[in-house]
C-alpha cells in the first residue's frame, strides 16, 4: 500500500447550495384573480370603446347641424328669392292691369244665365265698357270672352247655335242674337213706359242720367233724338228742366 501524498488532492465533488433568490418560485395563479384581471381588461375595452362611440355620435351629430344649417340658410336664400320673384311678378301684373283699365276702376262683368230677371242688355252694355276700359277692340276676343261669361240656359243657347253652325265672328252678330233670345217680347213698350215715368226726385243729376241712359240700351228700337230729349227733360226737376229747355231751345216752354 503507498502512502497517500499529501500534496495530492482528493477528487471530491464540491456541495452547491442554490441561492433561493436564483431560483423561481412555482407558479401558483389564482383563477379568480386571473378572471378578475380579464374582465377589468374587458372592461376598459369596452369603456374605450364607448368613449369612442360618443366621440363618434358627437362628431356626426355636428356634422349634420352644420349640415341642417348649410341646408336653412340655402332654404332662406331661396325663400327670399321666390318672394322677391312673386312681388316683381304681382308689381308687373298690377301695372299691366292699370295699363290695361285706365283711369277708372272698372269691375268684371257679371255671367249671364238667361234667367227672366236678367237684363241682358245692360249685361252686354256692361260687357263693352269692360272692353272699352281694357282697350279689346278685337270681334273676335270679345265674342269669346262674353261666352265664357254664359252659364245655364244662355250657355245651352250659345251651344245649340253652334250646332247649326251659326258662328260669330262679329260683336254686333252676338249681341243681336242673344238680344233677340233673351229680351222679352214686350220689354220696348215696357222700357217706353218706365222711360216715360222716370221724374229725377231726389237723384242727383248724374244719378238721372245713368239711370235714364240705362233704359235708352234696353230698347231694341232706339228713339230719335227728338224723342229722347223729350223723355229726359219730362223727368228733370223743375229748374233744371228750365236750364236744359233755354240751353236746347233758347226761351222756356
Amino acid at each position: 500500500m503507498h502512502d497517500p501524498d499529501p500534496d495530492q488532492q482528493p477528487n471530491v465533488q464540491p456541495q452547491l447550495n442554490p441561492d433561493p433568490a436564483a431560483v423561481p418560485p412555482a407558479q401558483n395563479i389564482d383563477p379568480f384573480n386571473q378572471l378578475m384581471q380579464m374582465n377589468a381588461a374587458l372592461m376598459q375595452q369596452l369603456q374605450l370603446q364607448q368613449q369612442q362611440a360618443r366621440e363618434h355620435a358627437q362628431q356626426q351629430a355636428q356634422q349634420f347641424e352644420q349640415r341642417l344649417e348649410r341646408q336653412m340658410q340655402q332654404l332662406d336664400v331661396e325663400r327670399q328669392r321666390q318672394q322677391l320673384d312673386v312681388e316683381r311678378q304681382v308689381q308687373q301684373q298690377v301695372q299691366q292691369f292699370a295699363q290695361a283699365r285706365g283711369p277708372h276702376k272698372v269691375q268684371a262683368p257679371d255671367k249671364f244665365y238667361g234667367k227672366p230677371s236678367e237684363d241682358v242688355t245692360q249685361w252686354s252694355f256692361e260687357l263693352e265698357q269692360y272692353f272699352h276700359m281694357r282697350h279689346t277692340h278685337d270681334d273676335g276676343d270679345m265674342v269669346s270672352y262674353a261666352i265664357t261669361l254664359l252659364r245655364d240656359d244662355a250657355s245651352r243657347w250659345y251651344r245649340r247655335t253652334q250646332q247649326r253652325g251659326q258662328d260669330f265672328r262679329l260683336w254686333d252678330d252676338f249681341k243681336t242674337e242673344i238680344h233677340d233670345r233673351f229680351r222679352p217680347a214686350d220689354s220696348d213698350q215696357a222700357t217706353r213706359e218706365r222711360l216715360h215715368n222716370l221724374r229725377q226726385g231726389k237723384m242727383t243729376i248724374d244719378e238721372y242720367t245713368n239711370r235714364f241712359n240705362a233704359l235708352l240700351l234696353k230698347l231694341a228700337v232706339s228713339l230719335s233724338e227728338a224723342e229722347e230729349l223729350a223723355h229726359f227733360k219730362r223727368g228733370l226737376n223743375k229748374e233744371l228742366r228750365r236750364n236744359v229747355e233755354y240751353q236746347t231751345q233758347g226761351t222756356p216752354s
